[in-house]
């Protein structure tokens, strides 16, 4: 089983931004999630350890989907540039920059192909998420 430290640096309006550490402590990829309000309360991804799957999702194919997150349910990693793409997900990239207005990442789609090759062949991993 895969571990995975996701290590958030910066909470702003526009995302927590941060990024992904494999076990032996190297950098994947720049990440960005959506700082996700339910009803005015705050439903983000709390900090703690959290199982990951390779399962088929209804929108996206076959996706890391997290598992035992309060509250809500289909939560995974894809592509995406700025917190518009993120629907509640982690959006991998390579890099920051201003997109549409907005700051963002880049490079997606290659970051998550990083990040692919990485959690393969596994099907099961454990996901560490930290604030510094």
């Amino acid at each position: 089983m895969k571990l995975l430290t996701s290590k958030r640096f910066a909470d702003t309006p526009e995302g927590y931004f941060g990024v992904f550490i494999c076990e032996d402590k190297y950098p994947i990829c720049d990440i960005l999630e959506e700082t996700y309000k339910v009803d005015g309360k705050d439903s983000r991804i709390l900090k703690g350890e959290y199982t990951m799957k390779w399962e088929m999702t209804a929108t996206l194919g076959m996706r890391w989907v997290l598992q035992g997150v309060v509250g809500r349910t289909g939560i995974c990693v894809h592509k995406g540039n700025t917190v518009i793409d993120t629907k509640g997900c982690i959006l991998t990239g390579h890099g920051y920059s201003i997109t549409a207005g907005l700051h963002g990442i880049i490079n997606s789609g290659i970051a998550y192909d990083s990040f692919l090759k990485y959690m393969q062949p596994d099907v099961i991993a454990k996901l560490i998420i930290i604030e510094v």
